[in-house]
């Protein structure tokens, strides 16, 4: 009898929790990064950087939930499965952490526009990491999942990570 092998398409039918806050992500990854594309840091951009740091706090849990939840039911069945992981996660908050930065020099006033200009390039950087970091999860991190859960454990692990978010951070989320 031929070895078993699994297919992309084996892991399509399996309970996707992944996808639809990755989706979510990407979607307001792009909106946010065409509203740094558009401004004009001469300006008024307060509302601009409230929403930044909105979405910032808003990729932070998403962060920490996955590290929190996803990360750890991964190394209770499969020890080391989560450290590329945990390093891209890092290496997120290391551009979160450069943002504000930025942020704070604009709302004081320092240099806006050159800072602005930084600040839009630095999140362009920040969301092509995060696009292939999601993409890594979907592609290699999930089939490991799909190997060691069951669709109803996946749903578990999800059903925590929901049941954890403040109220204002689920609907965000949807």
């Amino acid at each position: 009898m031929p070895p078993m092998t699994t297919t992309e398409d084996d892991f399509d039918a399996r309970w996707d929790l992944y996808g639809p806050v990755h989706k979510a992500l990407r979607r307001a990854h792009a909106l946010m990064l065409t509203r740094l594309g558009g401004a004009d840091f001469r300006g008024d951009v307060s509302e601009l950087m409230r929403d930044l740091r909105h979405h910032l706090s808003m990729a932070a849990i998403h962060l920490k939930d996955e590290e929190e939840f996803i990360h750890a039911a991964l190394e209770a069945r499969a020890p080391g499965a989560s450290a590329r992981l945990e390093t891209q996660h890092d290496h997120h908050r290391d551009h979160m952490r450069t943002m504000e930065d930025a942020i704070s020099r604009i709302e004081k006033g320092e240099g806006a526009e050159l800072a602005g200009r930084r600040l839009y390039r630095q999140f362009t950087r920040f969301v092509a990491d995060d696009l292939d970091h999601m993409e890594e999860e979907e592609t290699a991190a999930f089939p490991v999942l799909c190997r060691h859960f069951t669709d109803e454990e996946l749903m578990g692990i999800e059903q925590a990570i929901v049941g954890n978010l403040h109220p204002e951070m689920s609907g965000a989320f949807a």
